[in-house]
């Protein structure tokens, strides 16, 4: 059989562009998330999601944007009866100022190995989050969890060559994802 390659975007991204792809991932998977139900946050994070533009954020490679949304939606269901997942929500159903969302994160990401299973409870977290909390702090949860992933997995995801490069490895099942301990980008 031969071996799957794959081939990175020429195209520079920039810390910035992780966060707006990273915002644009989140508001997509929750969408893919709650598309059956008709909900409020259905409909906040369709609204939130009109604003981004992810053929620029994205560029040529969109067409794959479909595939990663797919693979982070199925790992965020998979991760959603973790306990440890569940406490980390409990924690914050009375105090959801940034500070303690931030610490939450923080936490979370450090029990991990690798930066991509921190990404994937990330976006588990914040989803799971968002079903569980008030539709009006939707975009707080997004636009922290973006940030966090931007501070904390950028130098990561721009070394693997952007989320361009993450939506091909992973709409050719490409599995050089694992294996990244997750360093800070800023202090």
């Amino acid at each position: 059989m031969a071996q799957k390659t794959l081939s990175r975007p020429s195209a520079a991204a920039t810390e910035g562009d992780v966060e707006s792809q990273t915002r644009h991932l989140f508001h997509r998977v929750t969408c893919d998330d709650t598309k059956d139900q008709g909900s409020d946050l259905n409909a906040r994070a369709y609204e939130e999601m009109q604003h981004d533009e992810p053929r620029a954020l994205f560029g040529p490679d969109s067409l794959f944007l479909d595939s990663l949304v797919g693979h982070l939606h199925k790992h965020a269901d998979n991760m959603r009866n973790d306990p440890a997942l569940q406490r980390k929500v409990k924690q914050l159903q009375g105090d959801v100022s940034k500070e303690t969302l931030w610490r939450v994160c923080k936490k979370l990401f450090d029990r991990v190995d690798d930066v991509w299973t921190g990404i994937l409870a990330l976006f588990a977290f914040g989803l799971e989050l968002c079903r569980q909390m008030i539709v009006g702090i939707y975009s707080f949860i997004a636009n922290t969890i973006s940030a966090f992933i931007a501070q904390f997995a950028a130098g990561w995801l721009l070394g693997q060559g952007g989320w361009a490069a993450v939506m091909g490895a992973v709409s050719q099942g490409v599995n050089w994802l694992l294996g990244n301990k997750p360093t800070a980008v800023t202090q």
